[in-house]
């Protein structure tokens, strides 16, 4: 018996889309809009309904952003009844597209009244996130999920995999279920 060498080499689908490629800058209030309405769209297959009217979308420079902490490239700001939610500008679309998703994930947890510890509900923003970078297929997309899923920090990192565990287990209807309820 002798032993055969197998080479393995990762294939990535990439997006005929080249739109996902490009980079959204502070003039692109089209691209902007599109990657808001993606975002919207595809929470939405999953069940996560946030009402657009209650939130406040904006593209931000890195030294708007940075005024509020430097490793940050989206905030969102509970504002009572509304949301704002800022995003960095000059990232690729489908970045921004998961950005806002993970973002919209906080406004929705806070229209829904929903009661999660900073590690639940950072963790479940970074699995919509993640949703957003495993649909989109890309190149950069599968290095982004990746990132997410193996992110050493243990609000993020470990929120992220105890809250895909969860999704794991109940799939996303379930847990869209035991999150508002």
């Amino acid at each position: 018996m002798s032993l055969i060498e197998v080479s393995v080499s990762m294939v990535y689908l990439e997006s005929s889309d080249k739109i996902l490629n490009q980079l959204v800058g502070l003039a692109d209030n089209d691209l902007f809009n599109k990657a808001i309405d993606r975002a919207l769209q595809l929470l939405d297959n999953v069940g996560i309904f946030a009402d657009k009217n209650r939130i406040r979308f904006e593209l931000v420079t890195r030294e708007k952003m940075d005024t509020h902490g430097t490793s940050y490239v989206g905030l969102h700001f509970n504002l009572g009844f509304c949301s704002k939610i800022w995003v960095v500008e000059n990232h690729s679309l489908l970045y921004t597209i998961s950005v806002l998703a993970h973002e919209i994930g906080h406004a929705w947890i806070c229209q829904n009244k929903i009661n999660v510890t900073e590690v639940e509900n950072e963790g479940f923003c970074q699995v919509l996130s993640y949703y957003v970078l495993s649909t989109e297929f890309s190149k950069d997309g599968n290095r982004e999920a990746d990132l997410v899923r193996n992110f050493a920090d243990e609000v993020y990192g470990d929120g992220f995999r105890l809250m895909q565990r969860k999704l794991d287990c109940l799939g996303w209807k379930q847990f869209v279920m035991l999150l508002r309820f």
